[in-house]
């Protein structure tokens, strides 16, 4: 019951810190606002996780979680016939990623300010989850379409992840635009990130699928 109790708390405090990232940045949250918001000290917060940096990393792991269950909820009511509908799912995946993980988004960036406020068993640990749910959507992936290698299939969603965080740092975090309304704001940042990475990442895509068919020819 205990332990039960332990668990519900410290996945009250990471809903709490993950919300409040949704409207402030990293630097912005402090461990004292978490604590004013759940209404507690900012000694119980503490108890639970003994840095903000290890907090954010316990944050980091639930996010991903959830959009690996997501991605696989996805995969698993897609039908993967070709090339094409392969690069359709990886495209609608990119489109969920951006339209309701922006969270992730915005947090993974911070990942090396993160790592350096934990200790190295926090970060092998968080790691290793990492590495068993990627592996988890990799494998579900190949079951159903096997037109790309696991390396390639890994590659492909290392270069996504990449085109996420850059762009976000670009065109969101240091975009500024002539408007007033925030919600006006917030929607047309959002529509031209989500632009700039679905059309590299196709480009991207094509590029793959031409070599892949051009090997395939010359062989």
């Amino acid at each position: 019951m205990a332990s039960e109790k332990r668990a519900q708390k410290k996945e009250q405090i990471i809903y709490t810190a993950m919300k409040m990232l949704e409207q402030s940045s990293y630097n912005d949250v402090r461990i004292e606002d978490i604590a004013q918001k759940l209404d507690v000290v900012k000694s119980n917060i503490f108890y639970y996780f003994p840095s903000k940096g290890i907090l954010y990393l316990n944050v980091l792991e639930k996010l991903h979680s959830d959009i690996i269950e997501r991605f696989i909820l996805e995969v698993n009511q897609t039908s993967i016939k070709n090339i094409v509908d392969f690069k359709k799912l990886i495209m609608k995946l990119t489109d969920i990623y951006i339209r309701d993980y922006i969270t992730l988004i915005k947090l993974s960036i911070e990942s090396t300010r993160i790592f350096s406020e934990c200790k190295r068993e926090h970060i092998l640990q968080y790691n290793n989850v990492v590495n068993i749910l990627d592996d988890r959507l990799q494998s579900i992936i190949i079951e159903k379409f096997n037109g790309f290698t696991r390396n390639e299939i890994f590659y492909i969603f290392e270069v996504q992840e990449h085109f996420l965080r850059g762009y976000y740092q670009d065109m969101i975090q240091n975009a500024e635009y002539a408007i007033t309304d925030d919600g006006d704001i917030t929607w047309e940042r959002l529509s031209l990130y989500e632009f700039r990475v679905t059309r590299m990442l196709r480009f991207f895509l094509d590029g793959m699928i031409y070599e892949k068919n051009k090997n395939t020819l010359d062989k």
